[in-house]
C-alpha cells in the first residue's frame, strides 16, 4: 500500500511518519518525493547493513533536500523535522 492510499483509505492526512522497515526505507523515500516535501516529522532507523553506508548517506542528502533537518540521533533511529 502506497502512502497516498493509506491517506485515501484512512481519510486522515498524515504530517508524521515513524519508519522502522530493515532497509526498505531506500524505497519509501526514493518513491515519495512530494510525501517527504511536506513532512513535518520523521523518525526513521536506518539499516546501512541492507543498504549500505552510501545509501544510507544518499538518503539523508535526499532528506535535507526535502526541507527536513536532522535533529537526534540514537544507535541507528534518527529524528528529521521541518
Amino acid at each position: 500500500m502506497t502512502l497516498e492510499e493509506l491517506e485515501r483509505d484512512s481519510g486522515l492526512s498524515f504530517d508524521a511518519l515513524v519508519m522502522d522497515i530493515e532497509g526498505g526505507e531506500a524505497e519509501v523515500i526514493d518513491e515519495n518525493p512530494a510525501w517527504f516535501d511536506r513532512l513535518k516529522f520523521l523518525l526513521v532507523e536506518f539499516t546501512p547493513t541492507a543498504i549500505g553506508a552510501h545509501g544510507v548517506s544518499r538518503l539523508r542528502e535526499k532528506l535535507v533536500a526535502h526541507g527536513l533537518s536532522h535533529i537526534d540521533t540514537m544507535m541507528a533511529t534518527e529524528v528529521w523535522v521541518r
